[in-house]
């Protein structure tokens, strides 16, 4: 099927790169911004884009997990396209041991995956812009902080929000089992502080679909409830003390959270001890070391079954933030 490019309002636009949305900008004639360069490196994407006669000035990228920065290198080398990010971002993945650390033991084809997309120049998007211009034409920045550090969402001059990775679409919002969120607080946030918006004409929603605004309050309001019924089914996965590892395992298992491809493996694990996290922060796991050193996970005030004669555990428990 030959590729199509698709208006949704004015010089804003979109094609399908791989398994990704990717939104345009017509700065003039000739230049062009993205938003996000693609999933997978795209051999066809560059005799696409000079099919059409357009050069790529700039790619705006949302956040830098390897699923958005694709074709960045590529297209900077043949565009000379600016490549821009939040530096929380930058930081993050400033290097292979850098993002190793953050997501935890990834596999070696994945880790190769990484080293050969991520490895370009990006310029810093200052922490407190509120805007960005190019060729005189100006971006709104929103931060979108919770997927990632430095999730930044871009509204183009057409009003169409692009929300990168921070809005899951319908479908994903009715058929995800885990979501990748970093920082569950933030997310909450932004979610909540998204929905007391006025919304935009139109928003994008990477790697799937265009939403008209009519219909974001109540995808946002799914994508909330989500999130709290996922800390609910973990919280029901706790049945008494447990080790802290094996807790996640049972996370894993119970949520059916073991893709078939390996690779996505570590990430996912990575995104259920997020949540895990997130509830001994807010206090509704606790969270204990013993003298072994063995982190124990277990409920601050179990439901007891009518009639049970269950006791307390003894433990004394204390906050603690478990070693990402």
């Amino acid at each position: 099927m030959p590729r199509e490019w698709h208006q949704i309002k004015g010089n804003t636009g979109y094609f399908f790169s791989g398994q990704a949305l990717i939104v345009t900008y017509r700065l003039d004639e000739k230049n062009i911004v993205l938003i996000d360069s693609g999933t997978d490196p795209d051999p066809e994407l560059i005799p696409f884009l000079r099919e059409h006669g357009v050069s790529v000035y700039a790619v705006l990228h949302t956040h830098l997990h390897v699923d958005h920065i694709a074709n960045s290198r590529a297209l900077a080398e043949a565009f000379g396209a600016r490549l821009f990010a939040n530096p929380s971002e930058i930081e993050s993945v400033a290097s292979i041991e850098n993002l190793a650390a953050h997501l935890g033991n990834l596999l070696p084809d994945l880790l190769e995956r990484i080293r050969e997309t991520a490895d370009f120049s990006v310029e810093v998007i200052p922490e407190d812009s509120t805007e960005i211009t190019l060729m005189g034409t100006t971006f709104a920045i929103h931060r979108l902080y919770g997927h990632t550090i430095g999730h930044l969402g871009f509204l183009t001059p057409d009003g169409v929000f692009c929300a990168g990775d921070t809005i899951l679409s319908p479908y994903l919002a009715a058929h995800s089992r885990m979501p990748y969120c970093e920082y569950m607080e933030d997310q909450f946030r932004t979610l909540e502080n998204l929905l007391a918006e006025e919304p935009y004409p139109y928003y994008a929603l990477a790697h799937m679909e265009v939403i008209e605004g009519r219909d974001i309050r109540g995808l946002l309001k799914q994508n909330i409830r989500l999130y709290h019924r996922i800390c609910d089914e973990i919280m029901e996965l706790l049945n008494g003390p447990e080790e802290y590892d094996d807790f996640v395992d049972s996370v894993m298992y119970g949520l059916d959270l073991l893709p078939s491809n390996p690779i996505y493996r570590e990430p996912i694990r990575y995104a259920a001890r997020c949540k895990i996290d997130y509830l001994i922060r807010i206090g509704r796991i606790r969270a204990s070391s013993i003298i072994t050193g063995m982190k124990l996970v277990y409920c601050p005030d179990p439901v007891r079954k009518k009639g049970s004669q269950a006791k307390n555990s003894g433990l004394e428990p204390h906050y603690l933030q478990p070693s990402l």
